[in-house]
């Protein structure tokens, strides 16, 4: 990402970039467990824009991630 414009547009190039962010908002407002998973999507959509891929990961129960667990993976 060469500027701020492109941080911010980043999630907006991936096709079906609305679908994926309305569906991890839903799963957002389940008490703890949807934050946990949305912490673990966030956590994959920022590997996705480092490694520069211009696609959001899909909207789901990402636990693993967003757990805080030391487990490597």
């Amino acid at each position: 990402m060469n500027s701020v414009g492109d941080a911010f547009g980043w999630a907006f190039k991936d096709p079906a970039w609305l679908g994926k962010i309305a569906v991890q908002g839903l799963i957002t407002i389940i008490p703890i467990v949807g934050w946990i998973a949305t912490t673990g999507w966030l956590m994959l959509s920022f590997e996705n824009a480092r490694s520069g891929r211009n696609e959001l990961p899909a909207a789901g129960f990402h636990l693993g991630r967003g757990s805080g667990s030391s487990a490597s993976t």
